[in-house]
């Protein structure tokens, strides 16, 4: 795997799944190069079926940008990764003027097999000091694209805001949803990426299910915890 501009970091190595770069604010797209060394494996990239060793230009939006490339064997076994490219802004200062109102956005932070979708919300607010990113899904729309996508979807959820705590809350009627689709959430965090097997939450009795709340946050995040 290879970028036109920037640097993997870590180099690439098969074994390793996610990787970042940083490039320039003057770079508004990039080519990344996957070659196989499984004469039949097949290559997408975002979604996309590409030729392994042929380039594929991925448009990039100030922030952070997630590149997911999944490399499917002749054998269907499916390995993914992500590369997260970060492209600076115009203004190196940043952004301070938001006083810590609440600023939601659904664009160009949800995945579903590399695609673009929209299927929730985030909310940035302030608390203690901190900046505390809330997910919140669209059950309905996760549920038609999940339909389309069908089983071992990869929903990605990217946090621009690089915020001190981000919090997800699922319902009972959400855990089931991806618990039907064999789902897997995987969070791209400034603290590092991190995966949420669904199928590994250990609820068994629909009927209790269907009233429990699961959250997540940052410092909970390889053990998310059913809320009583």
């Amino acid at each position: 795997m290879s970028l036109s501009s920037g640097t993997l970091s870590p180099s690439f190595n098969a074994s390793t799944t996610s990787y970042t770069a940083s490039v320039g604010n003057e770079v508004t797209s990039i080519e990344i190069t996957s070659t196989t060394v499984d004469a039949g494996a097949s290559v997408t990239v975002n979604g996309s079926s590409v030729t392994s060793g042929d380039k594929q230009v991925v448009p990039l939006n100030i922030g952070n940008n997630v590149i997911t490339i999944v490399v499917t064997a002749a054998v269907r076994t499916t390995q993914m990764y992500t590369v997260t490219v970060t492209r600076e802004s115009s203004n190196s200062s940043g952004s301070n003027g938001s006083s810590g109102n609440n600023n939601t956005t659904t664009s160009d932070l949800f995945w579903i097999n590399g695609k673009t979708v929209s299927v929730g919300t985030i909310s940035a607010s302030l608390s203690n000091g901190q900046t505390v990113n809330t997910l919140k899904f669209d059950f309905n729309t996760l549920a038609q694209i999940l339909e389309q996508e069908g089983e071992h979807s990869i929903l990605t959820i990217q946090d621009n805001n690089n915020s001190d705590v981000f919090i997800g809350e699922l319902n009972g009627s959400l855990i089931q949803l991806l618990q039907q689709y064999h789902s897997t959430i995987q969070l791209v965090l400034s603290k590092g990426n991190y995966t949420l097997p669904i199928d590994q939450f250990g609820f068994e009795d629909t009927r209790v299910i269907s009233n429990m709340c699961s959250t997540w946050d940052t410092s909970e995040i390889k053990k998310p915890k059913p809320a009583k």
